[in-house]
């Protein structure tokens, strides 16, 4: 099955608005927008409504990092998602390692933010993968497939849902997952969905995350079953570009 090619930009806690300004004044050359081809760039929530506002490119949507689990109320330092979407957003990262293993996010409160998003017909990045530890004791597909099984059963739009594969110690090392590896991985992940829930695994897009860059996002988008990439460090820089081109 053909599926629409999904490239993201986490910026994590990075940029100023003296730089996002540059950054996106090289973005908004690309003017020519794909029919195949989703492009997400999630600044910090601070400077969202900045993005927004300097983008002028069709190409790029705007996303949040992190979204509340409650929709509003007294919950002092939470973001909901009906605020967000007040500035034009519809796209959310969910479950980023980042967010499980340094704020002990766990697979409940992945699934709850990721319903929060789903009641709001609002699209996710619900990310999953293992961590060095795990990786060398052979724990990978447990840990895969622990994490999925934690929103899979529960999601009720799968349209609005993007899986991001993520090796954490391939995140901002420069460090890529073998080839082979991501193929098999990527591979699992849609079959253990298949299995689970059926043959709506078919039309999900399963990308990949870890120190992708303009060298060797050519040879990985290549690799079977890569419906794109989740970015970080590159996705500061106007190379970003060149892995758009690739996707394109």
């Amino acid at each position: 099955m053909s599926r629409r090619k999904w490239l993201g930009g986490n910026w994590k806690c990075n940029g100023s608005k003296q730089f996002i300004t540059e950054l996106l004044g090289h973005f908004n050359k690309v003017t020519t927008k794909s029919n195949n081809l989703d492009v997400v760039l999630f600044p910090p929530s601070i400077y969202v409504q900045h993005t927004v506002s300097e983008l002028t490119s069709p190409v790029f949507n705007v996303g949040v990092q992190n979204v509340s689990q409650p929709k509003n109320g007294a919950f002092t330092g939470e973001l909901s998602t009906s605020m967000v979407k007040e500035f034009g957003v519809n796209w959310s990262l969910v479950g980023h390692s980042e967010r499980r293993h340094i704020y002990k996010e766990s697979n409940k409160d992945v699934l709850e933010k990721l319903k929060v998003l789903q009641s709001q017909n609002m699209n996710a990045v619900v990310c999953v993968g293992e961590t060095l530890e795990e990786y060398d004791k052979g724990l990978t597909e447990d840990v895969l497939e622990d994490q999925l099984n934690g929103f899979i059963y529960e999601v009720k739009n799968w349209d609005l849902v993007v899986v991001a594969y993520e090796p954490v110690w391939a995140i901002g090392t420069g460090k890529v997952a073998k080839y082979n590896d991501i193929v098999c991985l990527h591979n699992f992940v849609r079959e253990h969905i298949q299995c689970s829930i059926g043959d709506v695994a078919e039309k999900i897009r399963v990308v990949y995350g870890g120190s992708v860059d303009k060298h060797n996002c050519v040879d990985i988008s290549k690799l079977d079953g890569v419906d794109g990439f989740l970015v970080g460090g590159s996705s500061l820089k106007p190379d970003f570009l060149d892995i758009l081109k690739v996707l394109n």
